[in-house]
């Protein structure tokens, strides 16, 4: 069998050619893995800690059901006492902020809690006093900004 040489069948190899270099070099670059190793998801990771601790139950009380309930909650409540957290319900939040804290330091992070009720600041933790850090914070505004949450972590 003879071949011809076509001008138009040169034409449609080509085109085919160059289609498939480029869908290949396409495929290559959407195929590259991500440099995982710049990515910090440290962020994420401690307003992940914040969100479990405005969520985790306050300890003590005296078994009613108010008694019961979730650290945020338990804030937008005080926020709404005119007179004031006593020094008894200031305690009960310490103990709930300070389970988080050493769970973060189990990992080897410091990290600190400062809560602002009715323009009051309250610090929990001990807060790094150093320079040149990466500190990572996660802030929540409760009950119409009256209480201000912010977890702070070093890693």
């Amino acid at each position: 069998m003879v071949m011809r040489r076509d001008r138009r069948g040169m034409a449609v190899l080509v085109d085919a050619l160059l289609f498939l270099t480029v869908l290949t070099l396409m495929g290559a670059f959407l195929m590259v893995p991500e440099n995982t190793s710049e990515t910090d998801d440290t962020g994420e990771r401690v307003g992940a800690f914040h969100e479990v601790m405005l969520g985790g139950e306050v300890p003590g009380g005296d078994g009613s059901a108010l008694s019961r309930t979730s650290l945020e909650d338990h804030l937008v409540l005080l926020s709404q006492d005119h007179e004031g957290p006593s020094s008894y319900e200031m305690g009960r939040v310490e103990q709930a902020v300070n389970g988080t804290l050493r769970e973060m330091g189990s990992m080897g992070w410091d990290a600190w809690c400062v809560l602002i009720i009715d323009w009051t600041d309250h610090v929990f933790g001990r807060q790094y006093p150093g320079q040149d850090v990466s500190v990572h914070a996660d802030r929540r505004e409760l009950a119409d900004s009256a209480v201000i949450c912010t977890l702070f972590a070093i890693v």
